[in-house]
This record gives structure tokens, C-alpha cells and sequence, in this order.
């Protein structure tokens, strides 16, 4: 599967002693990287995970043999490696779904001769895979359960680690008077709390008065004031920018807010993002994910540098043996990389809006083939050449700045280069949007 690097995996855990049973439900994780992957077999493979609720005395991630005195459910699939890119969400209604196919959901009974009203005491330990492949090494790790919410950083094969954030959640029934230890995260004892009808939530305002809540709306209430709010960089993502005027404000005001310092900004976040975004705007349109290649990055390194160094306007090299899109933006302070890469992907992008499918117009290239191009369906590999160099100012041509400003140029090359001049072409290799 060749180097696996970071991914975030996003579980919010819903804990439940009904019928002595504990229910998982998984609302949301973050897939690999598609430039991680080298055949489109790999990228139809699908996420599989699988869940065991231990005796505390039970270790399983050095004695991964032991899972007969554990109750583990079989293993259950998640969304496609493609389908997952950034991520796969699953409805917060998926708790409440016993046997819906949308959902990532399991229920995990006791193993044999055990009861989960034993469940203080318990351990809840979770492998990842995709298809036959195990990624989280050692296989089974524990998830942490000291606090309502957790970060837990599962260690995946090439030594990396994969960020888990759960929530675990406390639901009781009205026999739970029978089972009076039923299973409780231990620093749900310790924290102060209030209850009711048998949801456990952080001690917050109480309930206003009026109509009666159902159980569900409590519940979807509890998890939604638990789940991380929208990081202001991320409303990028969401934004309609359609001139590059518009994209050059936005990257100002985010670089202000930011207070990036253009000498350690993070390339290598910067070229995994533009990557990522790239193959999100190439699945709208059924191309399929460009794979990142370091033969194109050394090219498009050589040019970057090239065109810093004259500090000038874009030109594109000559001759040109790949496809190439140019992107620059000058400021004394930078967004985050991930911002950044947004923001290129979109002046790409946008390109597109008004695009005629069924037609091949020869003389819009110009206008157009930012957008063709990182959507062109016969490109499979893509590499990303950086080069951030400080203008004084003092070069007063038609594109350098006439104060003092850093300047990023981003080259992007693509194989097999797109943006033929024929009709065939176009009608073969950009397609209309299939989402």
C-alpha cells in the first residue's frame, strides 16, 4: 500500500447497557490520502473496523490471541478508500438505527462467562483495516477513556499515527435499577454531571422549561454540543469565491488573521492539500485521483524556482512536455497551508463556471484550461513545485508589487498532460458534474 502518513479517524461512542449489550456507532472518519494509493483497485477497497470489549485483566495489543475472553463484533465495513476522501460521515440518527445499512454502527455483548455489568472495570480496544489489509499496528489498540472527550492516536503501519476523537456517552434504561454498575466511563464519576432520564452529559445550563424532550433529542442534543466547532480556516471550504480578486482578498484576511510567517510556512501540509483537493474536484466530474509523483514535483521545482527567481509574471515553461497549471499570490503574512491550498484549488477551479460540456470551443482555452486541466480525466499523476521569495519592492514590473511583500509560486505539473486541442479530446476527458 506503500507509506501510510497522517489521517484523522472521528468516533463518537455511544454506550448503552440494554439487554447487556454496549452500542457503537461511528459518526465520522477521515480516509488515507488518494496519492498514497498506487491502483485503482486499492482506492475501491473498502475501510474495515473492528471493536472488542475486554475484561480489564485483558491486554489484547500484546496478546492479540486472548480476543476469545473479550466480546468482539465481526467486522464491520466502512466507505470506500475513494468515498472517504476527505472523509466518510455517517447521520447522528445512525445511534438510534439498530440495522441500517447507511450507518457504521455495531453491538458489542460480553464475552463468555463475563457481563458487561462488569463494564467499569472493562477495556474497549479497536483494529483498522482496508480489505484484507490490517493498517493500525500493533493490531488491536486500547481507546482511551479518560475524559467524556478523547483524542487517541492509533500508531499505523510506516510508524505513523492516525488521531481518533471520540465521545463516549452514558444511556440507561429503566431496569437499570437491576444492574446498578452498569458500564460508566470511570472519569464520568469524577466530573460533575447532571442527568437525566438516564443520559450522563457535562453539567451545563439546565433544560427550559416547556415542551418535554424525547430521549432521542437529548441524545443528538448531547453529541452536537460535544463535536468540535468550524475552525475559521475551514469556512474556506464552503465559501463561493468566482474572481481571483476575490480569492487574493480572502487570502489577505486570512493571512492577517493568521499572522503566518511566509518562512516556515508548511510545504509539505501545502502539496498534501493541494493533492487532496485536487482529487475532491476530480470525483465531482468521475475522473479518477491523481497520484503524487516525484519525478513531476523535481520539474515542477525546477520552474517554481525559475519563476522566483525573475519575480515576474506567470509564464508557462517552454517546452512544455507536461501539463502545468501556475498560481501566485503575494503578502508580509500567509493563511495556514491548508487555506492556502484551498484557495489554489478553487482559482483553478472556478474556471469552470458556465463550462459548456457539449460543446469544444478552441478559443476559451484561456479562459478555461486551469479548469480542464485538473479535471481532465486521462491525467493520472500530479507533483507540486513550491518557491517563496521576498520582493523589496524595488522591481517595478507590470507583476511585482511596489512594496515590500513575500511571493509564493506554485506550479502544479500533471501526466499525461490534458488540454489537447481537439474535439475528441474534450468530449472524452471533461466531463459534467456527477454530483
Amino acid at each position: 500500500m506503500g507509506c501510510v502518513r497522517h489521517s484523522l479517524i472521528t468516533f463518537t461512542l455511544f454506550a448503552s447497557v440494554l439487554s447487556e449489550a454496549l452500542e457503537l456507532s461511528v459518526l465520522k472518519y477521515e480516509g488515507l490520502k488518494s496519492y498514497h494509493f498506487h491502483s485503482k483497485n486499492q482506492l475501491n477497497q473498502f475501510y474495515t473496523f473492528q471493536f472488542c470489549f475486554c475484561p480489564r485483566d485483558v491486554d489484547l495489543r500484546s496478546h492479540a490471541s486472548a480476543r476469545n475472553d473479550c466480546g468482539c463484533n465481526p467486522v464491520i465495513r466502512g466507505k470506500r478508500v475513494i468515498d472517504s476522501v476527505p472523509h466518510a460521515t455517517f447521520s447522528s440518527s445512525c445511534i438510534h438505527k439498530a440495522n441500517s445499512a447507511s450507518c457504521l454502527r455495531t453491538t458489542l455483548g460480553p464475552a463468555s462467562g463475563t457481563s458487561l455489568t462488569d463494564g467499569i472495570d472493562g477495556r474497549v480496544f479497536v483494529r483498522v483495516g482496508i480489505g484484507e489489509t490490517i493498517i493500525s499496528q500493533p493490531e488491536w489498540q486500547e481507546l482511551s477513556s479518560e475524559k467524556l472527550k478523547n483524542t487517541y492516536s492509533v500508531r499505523v503501519n510506516a510508524g505513523v499515527s492516525m488521531k481518533l476523537t471520540y465521545v463516549s456517552i452514558l444511556k440507561t434504561t429503566k431496569d437499570s435499577k437491576k444492574n446498578k454498575s452498569s458500564f460508566v466511563v470511570p472519569p464520568l464519576q469524577k466530573k460533575k454531571t447532571s442527568k437525566f432520564n438516564g443520559l450522563s452529559a457535562t453539567k451545563g445550563k439546565a433544560p427550559s422549561r416547556g415542551a418535554p424532550q424525547t430521549g432521542r433529542s437529548r441524545i443528538a442534543k448531547a453529541i452536537s454540543s460535544l463535536l468540535p466547532t468550524k475552525p475559521t480556516e475551514e469556512l474556506a471550504s464552503s465559501a463561493k469565491f468566482q474572481t481571483i480578486d476575490q480569492i487574493r482578498r480572502f487570502l489577505l484576511q486570512e493571512g492577517l488573521r493568521s499572522r503566518g510567517n511566509p518562512k516556515t510556512f508548511d510545504l509539505k501540509q501545502f502539496k498534501d492539500e493541494l493533492t487532496i483537493y485536487h482529487n475532491i474536484y476530480r470525483s465531482k466530474h468521475g475522473s479518477p485521483p491523481l497520484v503524487y509523483d516525484e519525478q513531476l514535483e523535481k520539474s515542477a521545482q525546477k520552474w517554481a524556482d525559475a519563476l522566483g527567481s525573475k519575480r515576474s509574471c506567470l509564464v508557462h515553461e517552454q517546452p512544455r512536455i507536461y501539463g502545468e497549471n501556475l498560481f501566485y499570490f503575494g503578502a508580509k503574512n500567509f493563511p495556514s497551508a491548508t487555506t492556502m491550498a484551498r484557495m489554489v484549488s478553487q482559482s483553478f477551479y472556478m474556471e469552470g463556471t458556465g463550462y459548456n460540456y457539449k460543446r469544444f470551443y478552441p478559443m476559451t482555452y484561456f479562459k478555461t484550461g486551469h479548469f480542464t486541466q485538473l479535471i481532465w480525466k486521462g491525467s493520472r499523476r500530479m507533483g507540486v513545485g513550491v518557491s517563496i521569495a521576498y520582493n523589496d519592492g524595488s522591481n517595478r514590473g507590470p507583476c511585482s508589487p511596489s512594496v515590500p511583500l513575500y511571493m509564493i509560486y506554485v506550479v502544479v505539473k500533471y501526466d499525461p498532460a490534458g488540454n489537447f486541442q481537439t474535439y475528441e479530446s474534450y468530449m472524452n476527458n471533461v466531463k459534467s458534474p456527477i454530483l
